[in-house]
């Protein structure tokens, strides 16, 4: 089949969606699909090979061509400035939910409200995780986002010399200065039971407009000596920080639509301590601990109980590749490409007989 990807933002941007949307394309390619991805996202200075076409800020003409020539529509999280001309093209269309469609405080604005009454005239809709189907649109297939084993491995030849890790923007949401008050909390803990804690560290990877302030949170504890800020890195060099991290920390105020950056914890042999919210709880499944959103005391709890017990640890590690299997990327696309391969059935079957 001919598959039109759409994708609102795209490599170089950074973020879970985009990286979803590059595995998934490059697996269709593989099963023996033609893809051609369009996107606002620009090039901008960094240049990267795709097995498949990318069509970047796209013209009106350029989208007619695109819809003319395609077999079947893949919306990646809905982007209606891409997707509109389907209402007369017509062609099969799955739409996946990759986050909520809503406005940050929870209220819908008009655009919203269209979003989601589209969802109800097209062939497929996915979401991601359970909480954001039926938060969203419940009557969608629930289909799990994969992740990047090529880059993302664990080492047992590595010492794992770092404690916690943190990946992700330095926005309040994410909860990166709880996650400094929680170590705070345990060293002051392991402290008071005369035990050292001399060597529990905390990586934070990442940028954002939180930096500055975190930065200071740490000065003022007296922890850059444990606390360090790496800034943004590439995947590779994430991946080896990850293979060096005991325990990942995902403390998520929000509800995070899914949680990728969790699973490349787990492929890299961290155990993730993410918190209750959204799509996290299946991601990690039984190979990593579950905290209640926004309550400090029980992170400290959960990152205590880990740090203080081996064979917990061990234990977690082990259940890592069974909870992995579930998002393999060619498992993933089989499940999204039986869909299609259904809608554009159905949509064929439809057709010829309203010929006959």
């Amino acid at each position: 089949m001919n598959i039109l990807f759409l994708v609102h933002r795209f490599h170089p941007d950074i973020g879970g969606l985009e990286v979803a949307a590059e595995i998934l394309a490059s697996e269709f390619v593989k099963a023996g699909h033609t893809v051609k991805l369009a996107t606002w996202s620009h090039d901008g200075t960094v240049s990267k090979h795709f097995s498949f076409n990318v069509i970047r800020n796209p013209s009106t003409f350029q989208l007619l061509k695109l819809f003319y020539y395609c077999d079947v529509v893949f919306e990646n999280n809905p982007c209606t400035r891409l997707s509109w001309l389907n209402v007369f093209f017509q062609k099969p269309h799955l739409v996946v939910l990759q986050t909520f469609i809503a406005r940050s405080d929870g209220n819908l604005s008009i655009t919203d409200r269209f979003k989601k009454f589209r969802l109800r005239f097209v062939d497929q809709v996915v979401a991601v995780s359970r909480c954001l189907a039926s938060e969203t649109f419940p009557s969608a297939t629930v289909i799990g986002n994969p992740f990047r084993g090529d880059v993302f491995s664990s080492s047992n030849s590595v010492l794992r010399s770092n404690s916690f890790v943190f990946v992700g923007r330095l926005v309040s949401d994410k909860g990166v200065g709880m996650a400094i008050e929680a170590l705070i909390l345990v060293r002051e803990h392991l402290n008071e039971r005369g035990c050292s804690a001399s060597n529990i560290t905390l990586t934070i990877i990442g940028d954002g407009p939180e930096k500055h302030r975190l930065q200071q949170q740490v000065l003022k504890a007296g922890l850059s000596d444990v606390v360090s800020f790496t800034g943004n890195l590439y995947d590779h060099e994430i991946a080896v920080v990850l293979q060096r991290s005991r325990f990942m920390l995902v403390p998520s105020i929000w509800k995070e639509p899914f949680g990728i950056v969790a699973l490349e914890g787990l492929a890299s042999g961290c155990i993730p301590i993410v918190s209750d919210g959204g799509g996290l709880p299946d991601v990690v499944g039984p190979a990593g601990l579950v905290f209640k959103r926004g309550d400090i005391l029980d992170l400290v709890s959960s990152m205590l109980s880990v740090l203080n017990d081996v064979q917990m640890e061990t234990r977690l590690r082990s259940l890592a590749v069974k909870q992995l299997e579930k998002y393999q990327p060619v498992r993933i696309a089989r499940q999204y490409l039986d869909l299609i391969e259904s809608a554009h059935s159905n949509k064929d079957i439809n057709f010829r007989y309203v010929q006959d």
